[in-house]
């Protein structure tokens, strides 16, 4: 019984690690992302800090990406800015390349 009860704690203990691992690369991503939005939105540097915050609040709204997504799309809409859900995917997608990158680096 002691065996089944070690492979337990290790089965928890993995998953904690990999979910603490998911939440570290989406949290990263998100700010990469955030960062990148608000320069193409020319935000002053006063407004950048909170417009990080909001994307990443957004991102909590719905399991997903589509929350995140439709709340910078939202934004540059109301900036007259053009951009296509493409565009905001595929930059996302950058954005998580970057992160996951910079956390193998800082692991390394």
């Amino acid at each position: 019984m002691v065996t089944l009860n070690d492979r337990e704690r290790a089965f928890e203990a993995k998953f904690a690690n990999d979910q603490e691992a998911k939440f570290r690369l989406s949290a990263r991503r998100n700010r990469m992302f955030a960062e990148w939005a608000a320069a193409k939105l020319g935000l002053a540097d006063a407004k950048v800090a909170a417009f990080i915050d909001e994307v990443i609040v957004s991102d909590l709204a719905e399991p997903g990406d589509a929350d995140i997504l439709g709340k910078v799309k939202a934004d540059f809409d109301r900036a007259s800015i053009t951009i296509t859900e493409d565009e905001l995917i595929q930059q996302l997608t950058l954005a998580e390349g970057k992160a996951q990158a910079s956390l193998l680096e800082e692991t390394s």
